[in-house]
């Protein structure tokens, strides 16, 4: 059986200040995962950065993503906050600017679909926890038309998932997670239909193992369960950190039990060594060449 932690944020929207307080968290429960004969592992669900943020948008992310690094975040999700706004070149300087995986699938080349939108980028990863290889997908809320002045579309999520759930097996794995940023519809039960939602995707794959959601800022006091997947959500702008363990089978990659618990990021006190690097980070950033331009603009 495996034992799994998952601690998970998302939709941080530029918030840095909230990253030392919610590695502090993260410090405490993989430190109490691992003696429980944990593994664990921390993953972000999109929308790290955001223009409004001085700091994302003189660094195009790439600020954002140096702290994710720092933290030891195992995988992120491209967001629509982070493929609207810069275009192609800045989220190829993304995912070179990090070691850590840049997922989305579905986020694709509009004149050769076949092809990612960016280099640099992936649909999946493969991550080996207490002898088990994990596959996890990175998959994007669809954006019809919003992305075409950059040369690249948000496709369908279904088949992007279809076939790298199919392709990660091909290879053996059979735990597979879900790093969405496709939003849940538990809060909009009289959704549109065309949009495709974490629910929809646990009903189509039942190859997944968890969803770890993001997009609509829902903060999920327990997982909503479709089709034996619990789903979960960690609210918005760093203010809280979610736990997921998981006791799985890793030969079907189900679920055999699961608990989860969803912690405020307040009143919790800053860690010092990502508060230095935020420090650092915002010093480079305002050395930057257009630092005073954009000051001004703000003034």
């Amino acid at each position: 059986m495996l034992r799994l932690t998952l601690l998970h944020f998302n939709d941080l929207h530029g918030r840095l200040d909230a990253l030392p307080r919610l590695f502090t968290l993260i410090q405490r429960e993989r430190a109490t995962a691992l003696a429980d004969n944990r593994a664990a592992l921390i993953l972000d669900g999109g929308d790290s950065s955001d223009p409004a943020q001085w700091e994302s948008d003189l660094t195009q992310g790439r600020a954002n993503f140096a702290l994710l690094e720092a933290m030891g975040v195992h995988a992120t999700v491209i967001g629509d906050g982070e493929a609207q706004h810069w275009g192609r070149p800045a989220l190829a300087k993304l995912s070179a600017s990090v070691h850590l995986p840049v997922l989305a699938a579905n986020l694709v080349d509009c004149a050769d679909p076949s092809q990612l939108a960016a280099p640099g980028l992936k649909a999946s990863t493969i991550i080996e926890a207490a002898g088990v290889k994990i596959g996890i997908i990175g998959v994007t809320a669809v954006y019809r038309g919003g992305y075409d002045r950059f040369g690249y579309q948000s496709s369908e999520p279904r088949p992007a998932l279809q076939r790298e759930i199919e392709r990660l097996k091909a290879q053996g794995l059979h735990v597979i997670l879900l790093l969405s940023h496709l939003g849940s519809d538990f809060d909009f039960p009289d959704k549109d239909p065309r949009v495709y939602h974490d629910e929809d995707a646990a009903r189509d794959m039942p190859g997944l193992t968890a969803i770890i959601g993001a997009h609509t800022h829902t903060r999920l006091e327990r997982p909503v369960m479709v089709n034996a997947i619990p789903i979960v959500q960690a609210g918005e702008y760093g203010q809280y950190l979610g736990r997921l363990d998981l006791d799985i089978d890793p030969v079907t990659g189900r679920v055999i039990t699961h608990a989860y618990q969803l912690f405020s990021t307040e009143g919790v006190p800053p860690d010092p060594t990502i508060s230095a690097t935020l420090e650092l980070v915002r010093e480079e950033a305002a050395r930057l060449p257009n630092a005073r331009t954009r000051a001004l603009a703000v003034s």
